[in-house]
């Protein structure tokens, strides 16, 4: 191997040019390419070279036979292709020329096709032509015959035209679009339009409505006959607004006017003559039994002067409103509310069977409420809503009218009085004689008053109260204080209505005035330490007699309720001369249950102008009772009623409920403005500053000048026992809260000084000066008179008691409490509460507390 420099370099550029390797040795790698190393380059790779082509030359003479067959294949295969492009070219002109024959051919087949349907049109248009003529003919033919006067022959022809006409336009070829069928169909409209006009000429002067007279006539001898031209106008489509029409013209010429109860001085009758009707005029506006006579002659009319093909179909449009503004505007007012003079609607049923009759015959389709027979069922119901409404109608105005009459009523009991009981006045006063209401049996009102043992203390106060209505036991409404209503107006709404009324009867008898049952003995008659004379108790019978205000509207409402018992006697007789109204008599017994509601939903309304208006409700509900009890107990048993009224029981009943609640409303009213007015004296607390003193003393005042006037405004109203009783109700939630409230100061840790003892003093005594309104006179006829307060007043005497302590001594305390009553009106913690706010500390002070207390 050569170390010539240049041969090294020039062998690696070889080698690089031949396989793209670099040189591995770094001396070559490191040799600097010059000028000089150019030339031994050159010539190795032109050696290389000529190398290259000496090989190619051998490997070329070696396969020259190999490529003289793949040249021959070649020369072949392009023979091939020239060969298969001219054969593509003669395709291509065979296809164009087919395609060039084919455009031929269906050129050649539209103009057969156009030449064959010019020859079907030429052939058609013959046809069309010929048939335009024949119905141009028609149209002509038509024209003439109608101004020939032959409506026949011209609606002939118009129809046969219209048909033809419609033929053309049915055509599918066009024709009926054309311009020649148009021009044709307006002349047929034409033509038609003019036999529509003759034929209904002929019609109006047939058929004449005008001014009230309604004229028909069978033939026209210009023209044709009715029944022809019904045909035609059939024909022609028109008959059904002709119908529609002479319906219009009727009404308001005919049916109209004498349908309609007249207000002013023109009255009509209907008269039937030859062919016609018309309206006449009356001097006086006719009964039912004419309008029923009328409308059997217009029906009657119709049936006979039209044909059957027209007669049918106006009245079906005629009868239902027809007899429904007979059954509206004359049947119904003319049903009889008051059951005398009934041969006239007698009468009225009877030809009103007889038009039933006769227009069921017609057989049209009538509705319900427009079916004579309906209405003939339905005479019951109708009288009995009826007799309702005018029965609650009455009822609204005799209330209205009866609310101003006022009266006295007199209330008598019987009662066996104990000789302690004060109203035993006088131990040699004979007994009075028992009397009797008029209706011959006690009045139960109240009934058991006094009957129960004397409660004897306190509890004479918590139970005065309690001996209520019919000796129910009543909520605590005086020992407890005011209890206001918790019922919503719905509440007191269904309570009128009767809705609840068997609730809770204690909730109901809190709200009635409360009779003393046993009425306690008077203090005086206690021992001086307490305890009563033990003496056996005589009785005697008395009659108390009470006179209290009631309105008028009781003696309406029996009035009323008197009148629909012997309407039902009327009815069920034997002898009444309408037996299509008799079934309505048991539905009468629901009328007083409907006055009843309607007085207990409406009274609040009625009495609202009165004063004491609650008070009135109570007394005229308690009245009212008493006499439909009375009124019942009298009714025969024989009587068509008396079962059912036997159920009128509950609803009578209600009242007494109804007037507690109304009682309650007053009560509760009063009780409420007491305590609000009371409510402003703060609790008495500073009541010695002159401000306060002044202004607790205007309040006191104001509680008693209120309970004076409600006083007034119940005097005469209640009774006297009633009266005492409110009152005494009044007075006692009056007394409870000034008691409250001087039992508060007592917890007061200041306490209660001298002055201010004083002062709580007057205040209570001024109170206690409401005693007067209790006076009553003695059972001797003397002027003397015995004073009841604190029979009819809760807490009466603990609350003089009160008064007492708040100036007595220790001394006096301790008396009243060991010695006197003081232990049943107030505790032990009561008292010692007082004592220790009224009395400084001191020895006598815990003594009195410690005597208390062991007491």
């Amino acid at each position: 191997m050569s170390t010539d420099p240049s041969s090294a370099v020039a062998s690696s550029v070889l080698t690089f040019v031949q396989t793209g390797a670099y040189p591995d040795d770094e001396q070559t790698v490191s040799t600097t390419l010059t000028s000089t190393n150019i030339p031994s380059i050159l010539e190795l790779v032109s050696k290389a070279e000529e190398d290259v082509k000496a090989e190619i030359r051998t490997l070329s003479s070696s396969s020259a036979p190999s490529i003289d067959t793949w040249l021959t294949q070649a020369t072949a295969l392009q023979t091939s292709i020239a060969h298969s492009r001219s054969s593509a070219r003669a395709i291509v002109e065979a296809a164009e020329h087919a395609k060039s024959l084919g455009a031929r051919v269906h050129d050649a087949a539209g103009k057969v096709a156009l030449l064959q349907r010019e020859l079907e049109f030429s052939v058609g248009l013959e046809g069309v032509l010929d048939t335009l003529q024949v119905a141009a003919g028609l149209v002509d033919g038509a024209r003439n015959a109608l101004d020939g006067q032959e409506l026949g022959g011209a609606l002939e022809k118009v129809l046969n035209a219209e048909m033809v006409v419609g033929g053309l336009r049915r055509d599918g070829a066009g024709i009926g679009e054309s311009r020649a069928v148009a021009v044709l169909g307006r002349r047929v409209g034409s033509v038609r339009e003019g036999v529509v006009k003759e034929v209904l000429g002929v019609w109006g002067r047939l058929v004449n409505v005008d001014g009230g007279r309604v004229v028909v006539k069978r033939e026209d001898s210009e023209a044709m006959d009715l029944e022809t031209v019904i045909e035609a106008l059939g024909t022609l489509g028109v008959r059904d607004g002709c119908v529609s029409r002479l319906h219009r013209e009727l009404d308001s010429s005919v049916l109209g006017p004498r349908m309609n109860r007249s207000k002013g001085k023109n009255f009509w009758r209907v008269e039937k003559g030859e062919g016609e009707i018309r309206l006449v005029k009356s001097e006086q506006e006719g009964s039912v039994l004419d309008m029923i006579d009328d409308i059997y002659a217009i029906v009657n009319f119709i049936s006979t002067a039209l044909p059957r093909s027209i007669s049918a179909q106006l009245l079906d449009t005629i009868l239902p409103s027809l007899i429904l503004q007979l059954v509206s505007n004359w049947l119904d007012p003319a049903m009889p509310l008051k059951l005398t003079n009934l041969e006239t609607f007698k009468e009225i049923t009877t030809k009103v069977e007889e038009l039933s009759l006769f227009i069921s015959k017609s057989e049209v389709d009538m509705p319900s409420d427009a079916d004579l027979a309906v209405w003939l069922k339905k005479i019951p119901q109708t009288w009995l809503a009826k007799r309702k409404e005018v029965a609650l109608a009455d009822m609204r105005e005799m209330c209205y009218q009866n609310i101003k009459r006022q009266k006295m009523a007199e209330r008598i009991e019987t009662q066996l009085v104990s000789s302690d009981d004060v109203m035993y006045a006088d131990p040699s006063e004979q007994p009075l004689e028992e009397e009797t209401p008029e209706n011959g049996t006690n009045d139960e009102w109240d009934a058991g008053w006094g009957e129960e043992e004397e409660p004897q203390g306190n509890e004479a106060v918590e139970e005065e109260d309690t001996s209520a209505w019919d000796d129910e036991p009543a909520a605590e409404e005086t020992s407890k204080g005011p209890k206001a209503e918790e019922k919503t107006q719905e509440d007191e709404e269904a309570g009128a209505w009767g809705w609840g009324d068997d609730g809770d009867e204690a909730d109901e008898a809190e709200k009635s005035p409360a009779k003393p049952a046993a009425i306690s003995k008077s203090p005086s008659k206690a021992k001086a330490n307490g305890k009563a004379h033990k003496q056996q108790p005589t009785t005697k019978e008395i009659t108390l007699r009470e006179n209290y205000t009631v309105t008028s509207i009781p003696d309406g409402i029996i009035d009323l309720i008197n009148q629909i018992i012997s309407d039902a006697s009327t009815l069920s007789s034997p002898d009444f001369p309408v037996p299509t109204i008799a079934p309505a008599t048991l539905g009468l017994s629901t009328i007083p249950t409907l006055l009843l509601a309607m007085y207990r939903a409406t009274a609040s309304t009625y009495y609202t102008s009165e004063p004491a208006g609650n008070m009135l409700i109570y007394n005229d509900s308690v009245h009212l009772h008493s006499q439909l009890s009375t009124l019942l107990s009298r009714l025969s048993t024989t009587h068509p009623l008396s079962k059912r009224l036997r159920t009128f029981d509950s609803d009578i009943a209600a009242l007494l409920p109804y007037s507690r609640r109304a009682y309650g409303r007053e009560m509760d009213s009063q009780r409420t403005i007491l305590s609000d007015i009371l409510s402003s004296t703060s609790g008495f607390i500073n009541c010695t500053a002159p401000l306060n003193a002044a202004q607790y003393s205007a309040i006191i005042q104001d509680a008693i000048n209120r309970v004076r006037d409600v006083d007034r405004s119940w005097t005469n109203i209640l009774s006297n026992s009633d009266r005492l009783q409110s009152l005494g109700s009044l007075v006692g939630t009056l007394l409870k809260q000034m008691s409250s409230d001087v039992l508060e100061r007592a917890d007061d840790p200041s306490g209660i000084s001298e002055e201010q003892s004083k002062m709580l003093k007057s205040f209570c005594d001024n109170v206690a000066g409401l005693s007067d309104l209790f006076d009553s006179p003695t059972n001797d006829g003397e002027e003397e008179t015995s004073n009841l307060v604190h029979v009819y007043t809760p807490d009466w005497f603990r609350f003089r008691y009160l008064g007492e302590i708040l100036e007595a001594s220790l001394a006096d305390i301790k008396y009243l409490w060991t010695e006197g009553e003081l232990s049943l009106e107030f505790s032990a913690d009561e008292v010692v509460d007082l004592v220790q706010a009224l009395f400084a500390d001191s020895s006598h002070r815990k003594e009195a507390i410690r005597v208390i207390k062991r007491a």
